[in-house]
């Protein structure tokens, strides 16, 4: 299952707005915040996944960036 990491960049007068949005999305969960950024993992079940639901998370309002920070795709390798 790949997994990421992400940080997001969120303009901080929509920060609650931001964090309620992304956490509805399906597969991202999110982990903490501060005042204009959300640490977030998206577990999915192809890697194509992660990217779309990427580019959901910067279509979201007051989304500045969304930067990974992790990722682990390993069980998608053929030996």
């Amino acid at each position: 299952m790949p997994i990421a990491g992400l940080v997001i960049g969120i303009e901080p007068q929509v920060m609650h707005q931001a964090t309620q949005a992304i956490s509805a999305l399906k597969g991202i969960e999110i982990y903490g915040w501060n005042e204009d950024n959300i640490v977030a993992v998206i577990e999915s079940k192809t890697s194509n996944e992660i990217e779309l639901a990427q580019k959901e998370i910067q279509r979201q309002p007051g989304v500045l960036s969304v930067t990974v920070t992790y990722l682990n795709v390993e069980d998608e390798v053929n030996p």
